[in-house]
């Protein structure tokens, strides 16, 4: 996760590019791209965190032992999804920055989050861009504006439910459901997380995007020249929205709704 310096109040919101420094298996171990010299040669040249997994299960002291690691390489900043995460991250004196799963929806979430240290915090994406415009608090904060986000976290890949288990997969697998539609499964520390078909797309609607100190754009699936259209278009600001059904804009305009208690989903 790379992120700029931030802007002067009033201007756009600054982008958090996060390309997934780490990388897990089945087995449950803590890695990170590259050796620990590629780590101690990229922290000189561009701004980088580690991202620790959102679901651990026992993987604490391993986490803990590569956060060492990690920091005596340079390393000073770590992404955190879960408050058991977070709470690792302070203990090994990393600046910690808040992940969309934390669920920050209201101004009190974020007044407990800044005592509690963090440093900035990714918004929920369950709120509407008005909503997440309107709360309170000093805590910097951010909205995801591009990527696949997350449906769910299982303890166990689907993709391993046959005969063969584990397949070690070098592309996201995908589950297909009865339409047809594909969503790519991650596998990430102790857990799977199956993400959406297709990817939040905001570039041609910043201008709405009020009160972000940054905005993150969340790689998951693309290939390289992907994401380098992707970045074009949010840098320039006035990006065409991609061909109709290759997007969503998620929930930042219908909101999330509750049913009422007691009905018949049948």
């Amino acid at each position: 996760m790379d992120r700029n310096a931030q802007k002067p109040a009033g201007s756009p919101p600054q982008d958090r590019r996060r390309n997934h420094e780490k990388q897990t298996q089945g087995g449950g171990e803590v890695a990170v791209a590259g050796t620990q010299q590629d780590v101690e040669r990229g922290i000189r040249d561009i701004p980088c965190a580690l991202e620790l997994p959102r679901g651990l299960f026992g993987m604490e002291a391993q986490v803990q032992k590569r956060l060492r690691q990690m920091k005596e390489a340079g390393v000073t900043d770590v992404w955190a999804g879960t408050l058991d995460a977070a709470a690792l991250a302070k203990e090994a004196g990393l600046r910690v920055h808040g992940g969309f799963s934390l669920n920050l929806t209201n101004s009190a979430a974020i007044e407990w989050y800044t005592a509690f240290g963090l440093s900035d915090a990714e918004l929920s994406f369950e709120l509407t861009v008005h909503q997440a415009a309107a709360l309170g608090g000093a805590l910097p904060r951010g909205l995801i504006a591009y990527g696949r986000v997350p449906l769910m976290l299982t303890r166990n890949c689907p993709a391993a439910n046959g005969p063969q288990g584990c397949l070690k997969c070098k592309t996201p697998p995908v589950l297909t459901d009865r339409k047809g539609v594909q969503f790519p499964i991650r596998c990430t520390g102790a857990c799977s997380e199956v993400v959406n078909s297709v990817p939040v797309w905001m570039a041609d609607r910043l201008n709405e995007i009020r009160n972000m100190d940054f905005l993150t754009l969340r790689f998951t699936t693309e290939s390289m020249d992907e994401r380098q259209r992707v970045l074009e278009a949010y840098r320039s600001g006035n990006a065409a929205p991609p061909p109709p059904g290759s997007f969503t804009r998620g929930l930042y305009y219908r909101g999330f709704q509750m049913e009422p208690a007691g009905r018949d989903r049948g």
